[in-house]
């Protein structure tokens, strides 16, 4: 026994190697939490460039013939109702079948964010805005001879305009009486107004794809929710702006019918409010070396025994 007592030493070596063996547990279990977090994100930059293309193209190429198609009758007013419904819908059907492969992006804003926040590289961006746009042009391109002519009366018997011609988003007029304002063609808001508009229902999209779609746990459930929100944005847009959001919805009308009016609004809005979303959800929210702190970081009171 009095041995034991007078060789202190091995009960000293035997703590320092607990405490090396607890301090390298804490290190593993520290990168284990960052690798979970980042194991959760879905890598856009994994998949085959060409799945992606084709992805992108038959999800915007869908966007664009369910809502050209319901501009055929955009004179009515529930059909600018069932527009935004079907806006959100297609959305919706799109991203949940093809978020393990894009992520479901069909919109050049949404792209141009995630490339902002880190998640796309440059290359693979711009081929991806690339096939958005042409798969917007050639949707408008074969329902042109499709559509017969626009069943709206002019007010002021004036040639009424073309289906496609109609599928390009304009600032809403002033209505006098519950009637467009044709007299003195006052829009409802400016351009600047209707940029800024649209650039923030442009940032609210990227965000919920960066938390829903990137983030989420359930590819359905992130799909229903960024459709709910895109339904929701275009219902806010559609009276004041028209309610694009989107730069390809946009410009594929517009190529076709040879109408460029207000374009500028519908590139430099969402984009301009995708890349600020791209920023502060890609370097801020969803940060991960920012979420992930170590467990060696954290002070605790077993060092103080020593």
């Amino acid at each position: 026994m009095d041995d034991v007592l007078q060789n202190p030493a091995v009960e000293y070596r035997a703590t320092g190697a607990v405490e090396t063996a607890e301090s390298t547990s804490s290190n593993r279990a520290g990168a284990m939490v960052q690798e979970s977090a980042v194991a959760n994100e879905l890598d856009l930059n994994r998949p085959a460039l060409v799945r992606q293309l084709v992805a992108e193209f038959i999800g915007v190429f869908a966007l664009m013939i369910v809502v050209a198609s319901i501009s055929y009758l955009m004179g009515n007013i529930y059909m600018q109702s069932v527009q935004a419904i079907a806006y959100g819908l297609v959305i919706a059907a799109m991203v949940a079948a093809f978020a393990g492969i894009s992520g479901g992006q069909l919109n050049p804003a949404v792209t141009l964010g995630l490339l902002v926040g880190g998640r796309l590289n440059v290359a693979r961006a711009g081929l991806i805005i690339v096939a958005q746009l042409t798969a917007a042009v050639l949707a408008c391109v074969m329902l042109k001879p499709v559509f017969g002519k626009t069943e709206i009366v002019q007010l002021d018997n004036t040639e009424p305009p073309t289906p496609i011609q109609m599928a390009v988003p304009t600032i809403p007029l002033r209505t006098v009486g519950g009637q467009p304002d044709i007299t003195n063609k006052e829009p409802r808001v400016s351009n600047g107004q209707a940029m800024l508009i649209e650039g923030v229902l442009a940032f609210l999209w990227v965000t919920v794809f960066y938390g829903a779609i990137l983030r989420g746990r359930s590819p359905i459930a992130g799909a229903l929710a960024l459709g709910a929100l895109v339904m929701a944005a275009v219902f806010a847009g559609m009276y004041l702006t028209g309610g694009s959001l989107n730069p390809a919805r946009a410009f594929g009308p517009a190529m076709v019918s040879g109408v460029w009016t207000s374009q500028a609004i519908y590139w430099i809005g969402p984009m301009v409010g995708g890349a600020l979303a791209g920023l502060v959800c890609g370097w801020v929210l969803f940060r991960d070396d920012l979420d992930a702190t170590p467990e060696e970081d954290t002070p605790t009171l077993a060092g103080y025994g020593r």
